[in-house]
């Protein structure tokens, strides 16, 4: 695996086969993201190829981890594979938000039955105020039961996030190096998951293409099971760290379901009340709302990387922040 040819090449042709052929494909299979004017503004219809690029190379590197026994990292790709033909398959078809849960959940479930390693099974908590380990090892249902739920809140989190050119990739990027640089660098595997991700930031930021629900499906459960793994296996992995790597598509997320409930409407369904919309109706310029963005996403990890407070203060801090900037942006709408 270790091969410059797997590293970074196939992942580059791959990427260029499929964009030269980009119209072609997307056609056959429907994999057009078409705009609707009421949530979908970009210009013309466009081609929902980034999963499908991600697809591809993980079916790749899962034939050459059968090669080297990588047991691990092979069952995350099963997985994330398994849960992005979901997505897939909604990019082409448009499955309702029910039927994605009720599939969705039965995939999670099934592979967390016959794979305890993915199961949470501790919480560390460390900061200032409280600083204890939850262990859930022997209480089986309660397990399985939190890990779907958190894998399926990142999902929606995370697919929520992905409403400007962009915002997703770029999230994804972080969370990749942030995980090789400062938790298991020894995850060589995910070089071309990276070099795919970074190729599809150039040109989905120029609107060529979309990553899809088959992309964000593939990031979200592909970083959650890291995550979930690097916990069980060592102890440098704590609540409140995880929780800010995903705090701010958390909070954001939580906030229209509870509007959405409160209007009646379809928590699952979407609309123009995300943070990046509001950014939208403020800064006009979509370079000015991806910096923004940007700025909001990764100054939490900033501070966290750094140390310059503890890491309960950051989560407070910066969901204050979150909260009065939003306030003022809806505002001045």
């Amino acid at each position: 695996m270790n091969n410059i040819l797997v590293q970074f090449f196939i992942p580059v042709i791959i990427f260029l086969l499929l964009y030269f052929f980009k119209d072609p494909i997307a056609k056959s299979l429907k994999l057009y993201d078409i705009p609707n004017k009421k949530i979908k503004f970009h210009k013309k219809k466009t081609p929902k190829l980034g999963g499908l690029i991600l697809i591809l190379n993980g079916v790749i590197i899962l034939y050459f981890l059968l090669m080297f026994k990588e047991n691990i990292f092979f069952k995350i790709l099963l997985l994330t594979i398994l849960c992005s033909l979901v997505g897939l398959l909604d990019d082409i078809i448009d499955i309702s938000p029910y039927k994605k849960f009720i599939i969705l959940t039965s995939i999670i479930i099934t592979f967390l039955l016959f794979n305890h390693e993915f199961r949470i099974e501790k919480i560390i908590f460390e900061n200032i105020l409280f600083q204890k380990i939850i262990i859930f090892r022997n209480k089986e249902v309660i397990s399985i039961f939190l890990t779907t739920l958190c894998y399926l809140l990142i999902i929606n989190a995370y697919n929520m996030s992905d409403g400007h050119n962009g915002l997703a990739s770029f999230i994804a990027l972080s969370w990749f190096l942030y995980f090789l640089t400062f938790k298991n660098p020894i995850y060589f595997f995910l070089i071309p998951i990276i070099i795919s991700i970074f190729l599809i930031l150039i040109f989905n930021i120029k609107s060529k293409i979309f990553l899809g629900d088959s992309g964000n499906y593939f990031i979200s459960v592909f970083f959650a099971s890291l995550v979930i793994n690097q916990n069980n296996i060592t102890n440098n992995f704590f609540a409140e760290e995880i929780f800010i790597l995903f705090m701010l598509l958390g909070i954001d997320m939580l906030r229209l379901f509870i509007l959405r409930i409160i209007n009646k409407k379809n928590p699952f369904n979407g609309d123009r009340q995300h943070l990046h919309h509001y950014l939208k109706n403020k800064f006009k310029n979509d370079n000015l709302v991806l910096i923004s963005y940007v700025i909001l996403f990764i100054s939490p990890i900033i501070f966290l990387v750094t140390k310059l407070m503890d890491n309960l203060l950051i989560i407070i801090f910066f969901i204050s922040i979150y909260l009065i900037g939003l306030a003022k942006l809806i505002k001045n709408k």
